[in-house]
């Protein structure tokens, strides 16, 4: 898919999913032992028993540690370990261990995100030319595996995972400049706009239609499924620029800033 900037737009209707966190604030024992069953192996939030988290997490370590360094990745762990210590705040920490899904409310996860940044571990997975710390894939593993254990809140995937390696792989030069500092910083919050009324799973029935207007697109359709959508200020959409030929090869994938002319929540 083509990867362009947005001027301006005409109408996106966007309903955004309340956030795991919100749902879930009622619900003050999740991951701890039942009291009426001091037997049973917590449940954690990832619905694995502790037990079984943890010796998976054991064999893949070991796993992972024939295949690097592991006195190194020993100095990286324990890197990790005391920073987590020193730096994540004990409310982020119980919000952390309350989320039930990959997506945490910003209020928990910006916040995080920045303290990350400063010490240059918001994004583990991104090379170091765009600011990442350059890890291999078993470094990140070590660095996960620690957040996890501290409960540290995980980071909003939308502009980091998801539309951060789309634009070093496929964005212009002025777009790597421009876009992603701010999303590392997390001064730039990102939300996906793929699911529409009609089309989920079959995305190449997605109706919404972008049209080039000189140095834009004209954008009309409707966003569903927009996780967070409400917090959001920039969307990379799947819009329509073509119906010839084949329906998926008339797709292209749109970074729209959420003030444009046009579009509501």
């Amino acid at each position: 898919p083509r990867i362009s900037a947005i001027s301006s737009g005409r109408r996106i209707d966007i309903n955004p999913m309340p956030a795991p966190w919100a749902r879930a604030k009622a619900k003050t024992s999740i991951g701890a032992r039942p009291a009426s069953h001091k037997s049973t192996p917590a449940v954690t939030t990832r619905g694995m028993r502790e037990d079984e988290m943890m010796d998976i997490a054991d064999f893949i370590h070991r796993a992972l540690e024939a295949r690097e360094n592991p006195t190194a990745l020993a100095a990286i762990r324990d890197e990790v370990r005391t920073f987590l210590k020193e730096s994540l705040p004990p409310e982020l920490a119980e919000a952390g261990r309350r989320v039930t899904s990959v997506f945490a409310d910003p209020a928990f996860t910006l916040p995080w995100q920045r303290i990350l940044h400063a010490r240059g571990w918001a994004a583990a997975h991104w090379p170091v030319e765009h600011g990442g710390p350059g890890w291999s894939e078993v470094q990140r593993y070590v660095f996960a595996a620690e957040c996890a254990r501290f409960n540290a809140p995980s980071l909003a995937p939308m502009g980091l995972r998801m539309v951060g390696p789309c634009i070093m792989g496929y964005g212009t030069d002025e777009q790597k400049r421009t876009l992603l500092p701010r999303i590392l910083s997390g001064e730039d919050y990102w939300c996906q706009g793929y699911s529409e009324p009609g089309s989920g799973s079959d995305l190449a029935s997605l109706k919404c239609k972008a049209e080039r207007r000189g140095d834009y697109y004209l954008v009309n359709g409707q966003k569903t499924w927009t996780t967070l959508g409400q917090y959001g200020e920039w969307i990379f959409c799947l819009v329509r620029t073509s119906n010839e030929g084949k329906p998926q090869t008339g797709i292209s994938f749109l970074l729209i800033d959420m003030k444009s002319p046009g579009v509501t929540v």
